[in-house]
């Protein structure tokens, strides 16, 4: 027997609009997880603490352990470059689809939100 919330996810995720949504913010979830899993392994590979990563980037050891430790974490863009950078490890950015393929469906993204915002 599923839950109320399993039900009402259920319901919601029969949206095709909804479900669209839904997978784009899980893929950016998971995608974050990766990097952050990636960082924490390096970090345990060259021996140091999270107090001492800490110190490398010139934050406080807290910020550290609930960044590498929440499932709900979120950091910047800038926040991910710098501990990347400090461990030795390089940030690559690779097309997984086709402008072609992807074009269109961004364009009419696009022109959708600007039609709502006027």
């Amino acid at each position: 027997m599923s839950t109320a919330y399993e039900q009402y996810r259920a319901e919601r995720l029969a949206d095709s609009g909804f479900r669209a949504l839904y997978e784009q913010k899980r893929a950016e979830i998971d995608l974050i997880d990766t990097i952050l899993s990636h960082i924490e392994t390096r970090r345990e590979e060259l021996g140091l603490s999270k107090a001492d990563l800490a110190r490398l980037v010139g934050t406080r050891p807290e910020s550290i352990r609930r960044l590498l430790s929440a499932r709900t974490s979120n950091p910047t863009l800038f926040t991910v470059t710098k501990l990347a950078s400090v461990l030795g490890m390089q940030i690559d950015i690779r097309t997984t689809v086709s402008a072609k393929k992807l074009g269109p469906k961004v364009r009419k993204a696009a022109k959708e939100l600007t039609a709502g915002a006027a």
